[in-house]
């Protein structure tokens, strides 16, 4: 498989918590009373998202190998395949059991999932965490089309960074903190846009980004062994003689403690991400160190 569409050396970690995103949001639709909290795997994924896509597009800006049209061509043959099959499964199904205004509602909802722009609209009818929304068939598609705004303009802002041989790392965290501070704006005054807004979500994804940016500064070794040697000096007050992975399990605990906290301590009653996105977010990227 293409290295646009995953890692080049596999990361079973890195699956682990897509599974933990997956699973935590099907069952929060399907038992809301079970898991309340269980939206916030959303925030994980796009985490996820931001650090391997945002990785690779660096590696390939670093290589000299970089290309709009295949990193474009690749999002598109990665997502459009799957993407036609649900929204033509929907729409066949909805021929027959809906209604027709409903029906003439989903066709809408279909052409802003092939747009992209399903968070927009989604933002100005209701809320994500409306009763009656809750049985909207493509709802999913909100969080797609915020990723891939993410991706229509990020390749270029870090490309044109590397062209005036401006560090991408700052570009990153400058664009990150303005994001996070227009999410704990929109937090106070519109608890739905800042849900659904693209420039409030867009520190999560970066948060990610900017972690691949930091590991890719080092080799993964080096890094390893910088945190290791920290840690044994702590503890021991001397330097290690291991692989450089000694913290690898003391991380992905303290990453799992805060994962199951935002699960049972999140509430769609009351306004998100805001500080609780933070408290999810930054811990649980632990596991990519």
């Amino acid at each position: 498989m293409s290295s646009l569409i995953k890692p080049q050396v596999y990361r079973p970690d890195i699956d682990g918590l897509r599974a933990f995103a997956v699973v935590s949001v099907v069952v929060f639709h399907a038992f809301p009373d079970m898991l309340k909290g269980g939206f916030i795997g959303v925030d994980v994924f796009f985490v996820i998202s931001g650090y391997l896509i945002g990785g690779i597009i660096l590696r390939d800006l670093r290589d000299g190998r970089f290309s709009f049209w295949d990193f474009y061509a690749r999002r598109i043959l990665r997502i459009f395949p799957a993407l036609i099959v649900v929204l033509t499964a929907v729409l066949i199904f909805g021929w027959f059991a809906l209604w027709p205004n409903e029906y003439s509602s989903l066709g809408k909802h279909a052409v802003s999932g092939t747009l992209f722009i399903s968070n927009l609209l989604s933002w100005m009818e209701s809320s994500y965490f409306d009763t009656s929304v809750r049985y909207t068939p493509l709802l999913h598609l909100w969080s797609l089309g915020i990723e891939e705004q993410f991706y229509i303009f990020f390749p270029f802002l870090i490309w044109l960074s590397f062209k005036n041989r401006i560090l991408p790392s700052f570009v990153i965290i400058f664009l990150g903190l303005l994001s996070f501070l227009d999410n704990l704006y929109l937090f106070r005054i519109d608890a739905r846009a800042d849900f659904y807004s693209p420039f409030a979500r867009l520190w999560e994804l970066l948060a990610g980004a900017g972690l691949a940016s930091l590991s890719q500064m080092h080799s993964d070794m080096t890094v390893r062994h910088e945190w290791n040697t920290c840690w044994f000096r702590f503890l021991r007050k001397s330097s290690p003689t291991s692989d450089g992975r000694g913290l690898d399990l003391p991380l992905a605990l303290v990453g799992s403690c805060f994962l199951c906290a935002g699960l049972l301590l999140a509430r769609s009653d009351k306004p998100w991400p805001g500080w609780g996105g933070v408290m999810l977010t930054l811990p649980h990227c632990a596991y990519h160190l």
